[in-house]
């Protein structure tokens, strides 16, 4: 049965590896993840867990893995993100900070708030495509952020001078969240 007022959290005891793996499995299932010292945190809409365990099963025959369930409660979701949100540094260029830290000493900061789109930069595809923007985005460029989530790339685009960006994203709770990082960031 599913319940909208709460995340069902899958809590992996394994390396950062394993869980890539699981959430990628789990496909759009998988809201999104955190990870934290050989931890990770899957978060799922409620109602799932019986899809999701038969799924691990699958996937334990070959690996150790450990998993426990808990349940948060999707109003305060991202206050545990807080505690452990650490900005994400490109190349000494670029920081993604949380929008409660003041300043970073780089040339270009991106304030989020983390949000339904569970976007901090912190996942691969995101720094590894910061890097490269930083490489080759020149100003006055034209960009798509296809999957735009919590905007983090659309917002780099900006900053670092493109002249039209077109942010696109199907999940329409990441619609609030990309707005209001906007915001944070100066940008309309």
């Amino acid at each position: 049965m599913i319940n909208s007022d709460y995340f069902d959290v899958l809590n992996i005891s394994d390396n950062q590896k394993s869980a890539d793996m699981i959430q990628a499995v789990m496909g759009k299932k998988c809201l999104g993840a955190f990870f934290l010292n050989g931890s990770a945190k899957l978060y799922f809409q409620s109602g799932l867990r019986e899809e999701v365990n038969i799924k691990l099963e699958e996937i334990h025959i070959d690996q150790m893995i450990e998993w426990n369930w808990e349940t948060q409660s999707k109003e305060n979701w991202h206050l545990a993100w807080q505690d452990h949100f650490k900005p994400v540094v490109i190349e000494n260029k670029l920081a993604v900070i949380p929008y409660w830290e003041n300043d970073y000493p780089v040339e270009n900061i991106i304030k989020i708030k983390p949000g339904m789109a569970f976007g901090t930069g912190h996942h691969e595809t995101t720094w590894l495509m910061l890097r490269q923007m930083l490489k080759y985005l020149q100003p006055g460029m034209s960009v798509l952020d296809l999957g735009s989530g919590s905007g983090i790339l659309s917002i780099a685009a900006k900053i670092m001078g493109a002249r039209n960006v077109d942010a696109v994203e199907h999940d329409l709770d990441c619609e609030e969240n990309f707005y209001e990082n906007l915001a944070l960031n100066g940008i309309s």
